[in-house]
């Protein structure tokens, strides 16, 4: 008669354990990698699919799982890769078994990255790829399931226990995934890397477990760990140079070692140039089957090839500039053109969802392209990501504030510079550690803007004494607090009322920089916010981020609504003294007074605004810290008198009253007004000190000269 379980405990020859006593198991098997391989052709279950001897390494810990798969002899089948065990004793076991649970796993553990990035930074994602390109061809469902799961930010340990008939399916599936995946799959010269198999089967173990509908999965219990603490303690031979032992680790499959032996050897004159070949390594795989270790393990020819040259630029440098319809493609086309450099475009993906995708598919045509640069305005992560793999400089200027680029794990590397147009905001990430922002404010096109000029019908369409170009930005904030408790409601329309005509004062920021997601965790809510925000094709009340997501969402919708009363406000006030031409996308019937022209084209009719406009508003998305709008170097640059809000960004080049009209308040707002509209010498002479203030430090030759220097990139530009 079948015993109830066997257990197989599998651990490295690195380390040593004793069998573990386990209540819940008949029998404990305590394995590791060489008893698998010795005894990869013996068991009772059918012999379809042994694995040859020879493959045996690429296996690694998976092939315990085989072992079992091919001598069960219990009713059910435990398995541990990673030296836990369930903490649960034979009753709850028992109990569980009883109550028709074919499968028993440990609870999910919560992580900072994707499961997919995780993968990515620490084995070969090339390996990875080979596995999503089988199921894409051969698994369709599954492959659909399997590109949300990637993207899940927390994952089942390798520890389960299955019924053996649940069991069995399980490794037949399995095992013919892996076998398949290990027909592309490259060799590597690292012991531990070339267990690509062992590492895959982490991965389709989850997805696994994630996708059985029809089976009973009980998720519950605690895991202990029955391992010693991985030291990794490497012992350095004084008689070998640490180049020398490097070259020599590195030759016996021991690079994981061999890095490690460099890290506790900072002091040794050899260090940078070693550790930049392993840097090298760490980047090239993230995309290819083989890195420069793999191919050749001479270790001055791996440093020569790590080596950071200044690139001999012969003729034009080449420029990739990833587009999509921000307002001033044009402008910043023209302006690399004009410093020397040869262009080529392609359109940004704006998508959230199958990132993967677009990392695959750029880091493909990177493979058959070559430049010198890539840029873009705005960020996107999966450019950062494939411009690290091949080693491209990176450059993203951001337009927008916040762009919130610590969710992405990609922002920090050495080959990405990104640049920012709030110094609070960058403040923010420098804190943080990012090594590779900077503050760099927006620019204009001012040889453009000096070259238009109004004709008499232009004067007659657009003259008017104050006028402002821009959203409104109305949302449905106050219906969906309706949803919550009086007190919430209370409570959030309190932080409206107290941040509306509040300028440097970031009482609203503050506080959804604070978790209030399980303050905020009312179903109702969360779904009339998700539901009536949500322009995607994905369901977003089926994305497992929801409740993370519900925050900066809600704290985006909270400055939209500020920023539309704001704007109303002023609006509605200045248009009851004053002629005041409103330039939007939509009417507005509270806007009684206001004279609504419609929405202007950027490149032709909003110049003429600003320039036959007596005074022209700025009044700032309330996201924007303290960063100067374009909109706002736009006026100045076309000569039109600017009236702001305040921002603190303005104090480097800007004095109110010098080269702008500034507000802190509702009331000062009419003050400035009524000053400037009854004293023309003043207002023509702010504006022209403006206007020569933008054409001096704010031109996209000034800011891409500033920051390609501090990008390190300024041997590309021409002198």
């Amino acid at each position: 008669m079948a015993e109830r379980l066997h257990f197989y405990l599998f651990y490295s020859q690195n380390n040593q354990i004793e069998t573990p006593d386990l209540s819940y198991a008949d029998h404990v098997h305590v394995i590791d990698s060489s008893f698998c391989e010795k005894n990869l052709t013996h068991g009772t279950e059918a012999r379809t699919g042994d694995i040859e001897v020879d493959d045996a390494p690429r296996y690694g810990a998976s092939l315990s799982l085989y072992f079992a798969w091919k001598n069960i002899e219990s009713d059910y089948v435990g398995f541990s890769l990673d030296g836990s065990v369930p903490d649960i004793d034979r009753n709850e076991f028992e109990k569980l078994i009883n109550d028709g649970t074919q499968i028993i796993i440990a609870k999910a553990v919560h992580t900072e990255d994707s499961l997919r990035e995780i993968y990515r930074q620490k084995y070969y994602d090339f390996d990875f790829n080979v596995l999503r390109r089988y199921l894409s061809l051969k698994e369709q469902p599954l492959f659909n399931q399997s590109e949300e799961i990637m993207f899940d930010k927390e994952y089942y340990p390798p520890v389960a226990i299955m019924r053996k008939d649940i069991y069995r399916k399980f490794c037949v599936w399995l095992f013919r995934i892996l076998a398949e995946c290990d027909k592309d799959i490259e060799t590597k010269k690292s012991c531990e890397q070339n267990k690509s198999l062992e590492h895959l089967s982490y991965y389709l173990i989850n997805l696994y477990l994630r996708t059985q509908k029809k089976i009973k999965i009980f998720e519950s219990w605690d895991t202990k760990n029955l391992l010693p603490a991985d030291e990794k303690a490497y012992i350095h031979n004084s008689e070998l140079s640490l180049k020398e032992e490097t070259f020599k680790l590195i030759h016996d499959g021991l690079v994981e070692e061999a890095e490690l032996n460099i890290e506790n050897n900072k002091d040794d004159s050899a260090y940078d140039a070693l550790k930049a070949v392993f840097n090298n390594y760490s980047r090239q795989r993230r995309h290819y089957g083989q890195t420069d270790i793999d191919i050749n393990d001479d270790i001055d020819i791996l440093i020569e090839k790590a080596k950071k040259k200044t690139p001999v630029i012969k003729g034009k440098p080449k420029m990739l500039i990833l587009a999509w319809n921000s307002i001033n493609n044009t402008d910043y086309i023209e302006a690399f053109e004009a410093l020397g450099f040869d262009i080529d475009t392609m359109g940004a993906n704006l998508s959230i969802y199958r990132r993967s995708d677009n990392v695959d598919r750029f880091n493909n045509f990177l493979d058959t392209h070559t430049y010198d640069v890539v840029f873009s305005i705005n960020y996107f992560d999966y450019i950062s990501e494939a411009c690290y793999a091949h080693d491209i400089p990176y450059v993203a200027w951001a337009y927008d504030s916040p762009i919130g680029i610590s969710a992405y794990p990609d922002s920090k590397y050495e080959t990405t510079s990104i640049f920012l147009m709030d110094t609070d905001e960058t403040d923010h990430y420098l804190a943080r550690g990012y090594k590779n922002v900077f503050y760099l404010p927006l620019a204009v096109n001012i040889k453009k803007y000096d070259s238009i000029v109004c004709n008499k019908e232009d004067i007659e369409k657009y003259s008017s004494q104050i006028s402002f170009v821009g959203r409104l930005y109305e949302t449905k904030l106050t219906e969906y607090l309706n949803y919550l408790t009086d007190y919430k409601k209370g409570f959030f329309n309190a932080i409206l009322d107290y941040n509306t005509g509040r300028y440097d004062a970031y009482a609203s920021e503050d506080l959804f920089g604070v978790d209030l997601s399980e303050w905020l965790d009312e179903k109702a809510f969360r779904n009339a916010v998700f539901r009536g925000e949500s322009k995607d094709e994905q369901d977003p009340l089926q994305s497992d981020d929801m409740r993370r997501q519900i925050v900066p969402r809600i704290g985006l919708l909270t400055n939209k609504t500020i920023t539309n009363r704001e704007r109303l406000i002023i609006l509605s006030m200045l248009s009851n003294h004053w002629n005041l031409n409103l330039y939007s996308y939509t009417n507005h019937e509270v806007l009684k007074n206001v004279k609504e022209c419609g929405s202007v084209d950027y490149y032709n009719e909003m110049p003429k605004v600003f320039k036959c406009s007596d005074i022209n508003l700025n009044i700032t998305f309330k996201s924007i810290k303290c960063g100067i709008p374009l909109r706002c170097l736009d006026i100045m640059g076309c000569g039109g008198l600017l009236l702001t809000n305040y921002q603190r960004d303005f104090d480097e080049h800007f004095k109110d009253g010098e080269n702008i009209a500034i507000f802190k308040s509702l009331g000062e707002a009419y003050e400035k007004c009524d000053f400037y509209l009854n004293n023309e010498d003043e207002r023509k002479r702010v504006a022209l000190n403006g206007h020569d203030t933008v054409a001096k430090y704010f031109t996209y030759e000034h800011q891409i000269r500033k920051m390609f220097k501090l990008a390190n990139l300024e041997y590309l530009l021409k002198k």
